[in-house]
C-alpha cells in the first residue's frame, strides 16, 4: 500500500496505512482514538520516534487533526473529500 506524509511538530513524516493487525490492536483495545491509530503508524513507519520520543513532539492540534484524519484516509476509515465508497451487494 502506499505511502502518505504528515506533518508534526514541523517536522514531515512518512507513514503506512494501517495493517490488519494494528486495525484488530486497535479494536480489541475498544480503541477508536485517532491519536492511538498515529502513534501506531508512526512506530512502524518511524522507529525512532516510538514512547517517549513521540510524546516529546510538539506538534499543534491542527496538525495532529490533519494527520489522524489522512491515516483514517490511508486506511479507508474514511472517504477522502469529494469522494465516496462504491456500493456493496447486500
Amino acid at each position: 500500500m502506499a505511502t502518505f506524509k504528515v506533518t508534526l511538530a514541523g517536522l514531515v513524516f512518512e507513514l503506512h496505512p494501517l495493517n490488519i493487525g494494528e486495525i484488530e490492536t486497535l479494536g480489541a483495545l475498544g480503541k477508536t482514538s485517532g491519536f492511538m491509530a498515529l502513534r501506531m503508524a508512526m512506530a512502524r513507519g518511524n522507529p525512532a520516534m516510538i514512547g517517549e520520543e513521540f510524546d516529546k513532539l510538539e506538534a499543534t492540534l491542527p496538525e495532529l487533526a490533519a494527520a489522524a484524519e489522512a491515516l483514517r484516509r490511508a486506511t479507508g476509515m474514511e472517504d477522502a473529500p469529494g469522494e465516496a465508497r462504491p456500493a456493496t451487494a447486500a
